[in-house]
């Protein structure tokens, strides 16, 4: 049986529906919520995709996914190690969250990193935290192959309109301005049709999310990179939600946890120890404030309540 081989070319008998086994490991101390997240995602896999998400316990020897709950949502992009570690803290203990990171590992980078991207989307740098443009850098074609895929605003692996932003203005928008309808609920059919064609399978599948623009809202965050290197593919970041935060410290962003994890609290404080307040409160170090002098007033109409982040 082909074992997890996108580190190396695919051989044409090689490549039936069946073939692509990733084995993978869950740590224990992550809760009964988490892993009922990494088995709804284990299904979607295998209802949409060649690929066959199975205890590591079946495969002794073999590399695998190590899902374990670190300092926030992260994984390498590609096979990188025969451990892989996949961080997946308590925030990100949702079917799509899983399902974007463990695509992280399978090659995928984010959507809004493809070369092509500044013919679907525009990235507007004025909006951006000073020091979080980094997460905004497109890749070059030698990096990314998209698999003749069309690109994908609705993919489980794009950014949302917020994301980094420090005045509650868009920093990704389509091209005539409006904000996208972004979506982290589980595989577009884009990302179906492109981790299949990136792993030989001779089915499409079909499901996932939508696409498409005028939708949005207010708020701040999304995103945050994938690490490490190989692999080829395409991606995409993560969903946030707005808010305030009244006089509780909350998190604005569901990538909040991912961040304080890969020392953003230290090396971004003016953004973090604001819209991140928890995140780093457990883990990163500062203090809590309110990311807006709107908070009171937002807490008061019961925006804790209906946008937690």
């Amino acid at each position: 049986m082909q074992m997890w081989t996108l580190d190396r070319p695919l051989l044409p008998q090689t490549q039936t529906f069946s073939n692509y086994v990733v084995p993978y490991e869950v740590s224990p101390s992550i809760g009964s919520r988490g892993r009922s997240a990494i088995s709804a995602a284990v299904r979607d896999f295998e209802q949409s995709t060649c690929i066959r998400l199975r205890p590591s316990n079946r495969y002794p020897g073999q590399p695998r996914l190590f899902l374990y709950p670190g300092g926030g949502c992260s994984s390498p992009v590609g096979r990188m190690s025969n451990r892989q570690q996949v961080s997946l803290a308590s925030g990100c203990w949702q079917k799509g969250t899983v399902i974007h990171e463990i695509l992280h590992s399978l090659g995928f980078w984010h959507e809004q990193s493809r070369p092509d991207r500044d013919s679907h989307v525009r990235i507007n740098y004025g909006n951006i935290y000073r020091g979080m443009g980094y997460n905004f850098n497109k890749l070059s074609r030698q990096q990314v192959n998209s698999r003749n895929s069309p690109y994908d605003i609705g993919s489980v692996m794009h950014y949302n309109s917020y994301a980094f932003s420090s005045n509650r203005q868009a920093t990704i928008t389509d091209l005539q301005g409006r904000t996208l309808r972004t979506q982290r609920n589980g595989f577009s059919r884009e990302d179906i049709k492109q981790l299949n064609a990136m792993y030989g399978c001779r089915t499409t599948g079909t499901g996932g999310g939508g696409t498409g623009t005028g939708g949005g809202g207010t708020g701040t965050g999304g995103g945050g990179t994938g690490t490490g290197g190989g692999g080829t593919g395409t991606g995409g970041g993560g969903t946030g939600t707005g808010g305030g935060t009244g006089g509780t410290c909350r998190d604005e962003n569901a990538m909040c946890a991912r961040w304080a994890g890969s020392g953003e609290c230290q090396k971004n404080p003016r953004y973090m120890l604001k819209s991140c307040c928890l995140s780093c409160k457990s883990g990163g170090g500062g203090t809590c404030t309110d990311a807006s002098t709107n908070c009171p007033a937002w807490a008061r109409a019961g925006e804790c309540r209906r946008n937690p982040g």
